[in-house]
């Protein structure tokens, strides 16, 4: 480990210059502590420290740190430090446009962060709760990126959310910055500039540098957008003033770009296009693939507008073409990093370009992707969570504002009851003073006193608010003050001739008289509600407290009645009920939210989880297979490497040596199929397989296919059959794919039978074709039954015996057949031999021609095409020996061309019979020349030799002209019996 970190050190001193000095300075201990004797938890905080420093400037380092750091972490079983590696690498793989892997990297890390926020240590829950908000923000980021807002503000919510509970306030900042990204991108651009400001008062009294340089430039773009051109030119400066010093590449990168599309904006041209090609230089030097499509878009539309502007022809012309050149790479970056809109202003770019150059055709069918790709992109849904997001803003102002007013009522209820309650007890002292008067007549100086004591009080019980009537035992009116009338528009005597006398008969109180007789009864107060009609006739709450004077004797000698207007009060209850309905119905809602979120939390953790185990399996089969791959490609390799050393012996006797060459060419066929399957399981993860249904006749593809393997399985010294129907099936389907299938299956018969027999053959049974391959050898269990046609899957005889393969041959039949429409299954037991059967649809046409099973084969001895000339088109030198090699003992004249033009000039010269074409060569490929040849002589038979051996290549030389299509390594029989079947025509 020592030792690999020795070299990354070595490999990076010359890229550290990249760094700023105060970052270099720390990059320096940081490697030193990986390199020195400290404790492995140590290196691994080395390690994450070191990727956050080279993340930005020096990814691919960071990069190859990071996994270092990573493979460390596992060993140890050190938890957190593989969380945050993970969300290092999430950061590093979005920096340089990998959002995929970004994207998987992130739920990585969130997955282990998640658990150990449930552990016991609160320092590990804390960090955990920090990674948590860390990791919501970069997947954030991603789906910004990907241009998916609203997915991105659900995230960014999330972090910020996070970070607020825990109260991170880098986390905060960071959050509040996101959010105003996403309301820019929606033109909410005040609501951008309040969460940007948010955002840049937390950095300031952070004092962080880069993050103020940021905040600044994301401000600038908004005043731009809101044409405030000046205003955004001066942020842009502060922002560039910050970063300079700080030395950060990526953010002088973005700023030098941002002013350059300012100044395009106000048309000054040549500045822009000097900015352009600053940020272009940093964007390259720190690997950003995402800004370098950007870069060159805005290069593109630049030339554009230079050449709108010029007079002058020629130069028009060149800025055109030098626009559609700059549009091209973009698009191309754009399209390998899933930038969806830059991929969509490039087509813009080149509708205008091609328009300018009066190529209309060509500028519509670039406005016509970038129209197609605006609608894909741009939908009502689009801003869905913002509105949720808006409307969780507007019900806790709602709530805030409820809250104020159930303050200010509760206020106004301990205002009246205080009021109440003193009113009470100046009835009461008056009551007092009266009962005294009446008692204590001892001298007039005393009721002189006693009188203006009873007017003062009589004054103050005049002037409150409350209405106050005082009434005998049996409820007469006696007196009242000057509220009443205030209250109800009347004075006593009016009150008395219209209601009566008698509180009674006065009360608009339906239940006066129970009233009266509970207080009579219990001589305590009584406090009850009425609506009464004022003189005017506007109707009005009251509430009455009913109090009893008593005797000395506790006799009832007065009976006290305090009115108070509670008409405003009641209001404001009817308010308070609709906003106490409001507030809770908000709240169910909120509820239902609260509730449909953490269901979606479990089944995000649930389907995490799956992930997870899917993801380890993954690895596990991963692993397995390039375990297997190597053993599978170093087998075959050393047998080749080694007999062909051996064969430069000279003493070797002939026998010998045939054996030698037998071998290497087992194991090259061994390998070639190896690499065939592997190509084959890519084209068909990347949805690039194909098939070409047509017409053939079945029982002699199955001869071919029982021809191909004959000597090899005389060889082992098998019984090999062929059954086939007598009559001649045609069927309507891929016969190239079938005969893989048979290819697969043969081999592995041929590989798990030591004695016995093979036997193939196909039936029709009903609206199906049953295709079998049978042997008689090791046979499966149920097990191995169940897991036989998953991918990396081996059988081994009870580890008696090890068998070649990759394990892929019958996962790629099984695909096959799927593709064909068809099933393939299996029957056998242990030691009794295999039985494997496919289908295809069947579509009855049947004649009566009959199968020939035997074996033809071209004898060299008695080929003799003395007089025939014979070109063969190759650039390789052992490739173009080795087929005059398989031919120069047939007698025929062999000329040779090193590229398609020279094959051309030779067929001028000479009179060539047949030509052994190699599609890939300089200067002109063979298609080309078979073209050109076809044109001129188009009886001159072409057979194409390629590397290429999709069925695809066949067909593009089958097109091009050529009569066969033969695949390399090419193998002397078939090529003999080729060239036989055009000489004998």
């Amino acid at each position: 480990m020592k030792l690999k970190c020795i070299i990354l050190f070595i490999i990076l001193i010359p890229v550290i210059p990249v760094l700023n000095a105060q970052n270099s300075s720390k990059a320096d201990s940081l490697l030193q502590i990986i390199n020195s004797n400290a404790n492995d938890t140590t290196k691994v905080n080395a390690y994450i420290d070191l990727t956050q420093i080279l993340g930005r400037t020096l990814p691919d380092s960071a990069a190859i740190f990071a996994e270092k750091g990573l493979e460390l972490a596992k060993i140890n079983n050190h938890k957190l430090g593989e969380a945050s590696l993970y969300k290092n690498i999430g950061a590093i793989n979005w920096g340089r446009g990998n959002l995929d892997l970004a994207e998987e990297s992130y739920n990585k890390a969130l997955v282990i962060y998640i658990k150990l926020s449930e552990s016991a240590d609160k320092n590990e829950i804390l960090k955990s709760k920090k990674g948590i908000g860390f990791c919501y923000n970069g997947i954030g980021i991603v789906w910004f990126l990907r241009g998916n807002y609203s997915k991105a503000l659900e995230y960014f919510q999330l972090s910020l959310t996070n970070h607020e509970n825990i109260n991170y306030i880098p986390g905060i900042a960071k959050g509040y910055n996101n959010i105003g990204l996403v309301h820019w991108k929606q033109i909410n651009y005040d609501r951008a500039l309040e969460y940007f400001q948010k955002a840049l008062d937390i950095y300031n009294e952070l004092e962080h540098s880069i993050d103020i340089g940021g905040c600044l430039n994301n401000m600038a773009i908004i005043y731009k957008k809101q044409k405030k051109y000046y205003e955004a030119l001066k942020y842009y400066n502060k922002s560039l003033d910050i970063l300079l010093k700080l030395d950060d590449k990526k953010g002088i990168a973005l700023c030098y770009n941002n002013m350059g599309m300012l100044y395009e904006k106000i048309n000054k041209l040549d500045l822009a296009l000097d900015y352009y090609k600053k940020a272009l230089e940093l964007k390259i030097l720190v690997d950003d693939q995402q800004g370098i499509s950007s870069v060159y878009s805005n290069l593109a539309s630049v030339n554009n507008k230079i050449a709108e502007q010029t007079n002058n022809s020629a130069e028009k012309i060149k800025k055109y073409n030098q626009a559609i050149k700059y549009a091209h790479i973009g698009l191309s970056i754009a399209n390998s990093v899933g930038g969806l809109y830059q991929e969509m202003d490039s087509y813009e770019i080149l509708s205008i370009s091609y328009e300018g150059l009066g190529q209309f055709d060509k500028s519509l069918k670039y406005f016509k992707l970038k129209t197609e790709l605006n609608d894909s992109l741009f939908n009502q849904s689009k801003n869905k969570q913002i509105e949720e997001a808006e409307a969780k803003f507007q019900t806790a102002q709602k709530q805030q504002e409820i809250d104020k007013q159930n303050t200010k009522f509760e206020k106004q209820k301990i205002v009246r009851n205080s009021l109440i309650i003193f009113s009470v007890l100046i009835i009461l002292l008056i009551i007092l003073l009266y009962s005294r008067y009446l008692f204590k007549q001892k001298t007039n100086k005393i009721l002189e006193e006693k009188n203006k004591e009873l007017q003062k009080l009589s004054i103050v019980a005049s002037e409150a608010d409350n209405a106050v009537t005082i009434c005998d035992a049996d409820g007469n009116f006696e007196w009242v003050n000057e509220s009443l009338f205030r209250l109800f528009g009347y004075t006593l005597e009016e009150r008395k001739k219209i209601h009566g006398s008698n509180v009674v008969q006065a009360s608009s109180n339906p239940n006066i008289k129970d009233i009266l007789s509970k207080v009579k009864e219990t001589k305590k107060s009584i406090v009850y509600e009425s609506l009464v009609e004022t003189r005017s006739g506007e109707i009005k709450n009251l509430q009455t407290t009913l109090t009893p004077f008593l005797g000395e004797k506790g006799e009832i000698q007065k009976l006290i009645f305090v009115d108070t207007d509670i008409s405003k009060l009641k209001n404001a209850e009817k308010e308070i009920l609709q906003k106490n309905e409001e507030i809770q119905s908000q709240k169910d809602e909120l509820e239902k939210h609260r509730n449909k979120l953490e269901q979606e939390v479990d089944q995000r953790t649930k389907d995490l989880k799956i992930s997870k185990e899917k993801a380890e399996e993954s690895d596990r089969l991963k692993s397995s297979f390039l375990t297997n791959m190597s053993h599978e490609i170093r087998t075959p390799m050393n047998a080749i490497i080694g007999f062909s050393n051996m064969l430069g012996e000279d003493d070797l006797e002939t026998e010998v040596k045939n054996n030698l060459i037998s071998e290497i060419s087992s194991n090259s066929y061994s390998l070639l199929n190896l690499i065939d399957n592997i190509l084959e399981l890519a084209r068909i993860d990347t949805n690039q397989f194909k098939t070409q249904k047509t017409k053939f006749d079945l029982n002699n593809s199955l001869k071919d296919i029982y021809n191909s393997f004959y000597d090899i399985i005389k060889l082992k010294k098998l019984q090999f059959n062929l059954i086939v129907p007598k009559n001649t099936i045609n069927a309507f389907s891929d016969s190239y794919r079938i005969k893989q299938i048979f290819n697969n299956l043969i081999n592995n018969a041929i590989k798990f039978t030591e004695k016995g027999k093979i036997e193939i053959g196909f039936t029709t049974v009903r609206n199906s074709i049953e295709f079998f391959v049978k042997d008689t050898g090791i046979g499966l269990s149920v097990d191995q039954q169940n897991h036989i046609f998953k991918r990396f899957t081996k059988i081994e005889d009870d580890k008696k015996k090890l068998y070649r393969g990759a394990g892929l041959g019958l996962a790629i039949s099984k695909n096959i057949v799927n593709i064909l429409n068809g099933d393939i299954w299996v029957e056998s037991s242990p030691m009794e031999g295999a039985a494997f059967y496919f289908t295809i649809p069947f579509h009855d046409e049947v004649s009566e021609k009959q199968t020939d099973i035997k074996k033809t084969l071209v004898i060299e001895k008695d080929l003799n095409w003395s007089g025939k000339t014979i070109l063969i088109a190759e650039d390789e030198e052992s490739n173009y020996r080795f087929l005059e090699m398989l031919i120069k003992n047939t007698n025929a004249k062999i000329l040779r061309a090193e590229n398609g033009k020279e094959a051309i000039e030779k067929c001028k010269d000479y009179k060539i019979d047949l030509i052994l074409m190699d599609i890939k060569m300089p200067i002109m490929d063979g298609l080309e020349a078979t073209k050109i040849i076809k044109h001129t002589k188009p009886k001159l038979p072409i057979i194409s030799v390629s590397a290429f051996s999709s069925k695809e290549d066949s067909e593009l030389s089958i097109n091009a002209g050529c009569e066969e299509h033969l695949s390399k390594p090419i193998q002397r029989q078939k090529l003999l019996s080729t060239i036989k079947k055009y000489f004998e025509k």
